[in-house]
């Protein structure tokens, strides 16, 4: 197997995770570095769906959200996997992304035990974590004016303490390798914002791993 390069993005919510990685993807084109976005939410969703194909569910599931069955399905994995359950499941499709020489991509990471299974599969030098972090008041308008499913300050709130004490989410952020502030409200200011998170994947992130 090729030496494995992951880099993980995590950070609480709406702090811009998915950015950092759309923007990681791009500059590792524009590099010639082949990359695999490993999603480990996917893997509740797939079974979501796989659930809604078969008729999986009994009649009071079955008329439940999108988002309910989800919550149902990532604590039962959890349940049964542990809270590192999306990394251990998603080892097969990692192992083939580094088999084809390619740098994966999480998005996003969240607990504690999720990293240290990277970590005791793949050795803890070819894991590069990188922390996204944005001021409370930034985050909150961003939770409010989501298109889908916003959230309220006292909501986001709850959602925080809710990874951070059942998730074990803290750990992965406090020890990222990279940490980078991702504050923006303005159209124009959102794209310097991407700019400079370019600026430090290019000059920080990547040469450390590569």
């Amino acid at each position: 197997m090729n030496t494995p390069i992951i880099i993980g993005f995590v950070g609480l919510p709406f702090t811009g995770k998915s950015t950092s990685r759309e923007v990681t993807e791009k500059l590792l084109d524009d590099m010639g570095h082949k990359w695999h976005k490993a999603y480990f939410g996917g893997i509740v969703v797939d079974e979501v769906e796989r659930r809604d194909g078969e008729n999986g569910w009994n009649e009071e599931q079955a008329g439940w959200t999108f988002q309910q069955k989800e919550k149902y399905i990532r604590e039962s994995l959890r349940e049964q996997h542990g809270l590192g359950a999306m990394a251990k499941l998603s080892i097969p499709e990692i192992d083939a992304a580094i088999e084809a020489g390619e740098i994966v991509l999480i998005d996003d990471l969240y607990s504690e035990e999720e990293r240290e299974i990277l970590v005791d599969k793949y050795g803890e030098e070819n894991l590069t974590l990188v922390a996204m972090a944005a001021d409370w008041k930034v985050r909150v308008e961003r939770a409010k004016h989501r298109e889908v499913r916003p959230l309220n300050e006292e909501e986001l709130a709850h959602r925080d303490l809710s990874e951070i004490h059942n998730l074990h989410k803290a750990p992965p952020i406090a020890l990222a390798h990279f940490t980078i502030v991702n504050n923006s409200f303005e159209r124009a200011d959102f794209e310097k914002s991407v700019e400079s998170l370019r600026h430090e994947i290019e000059t920080r992130v990547l040469p450390s791993i590569l």
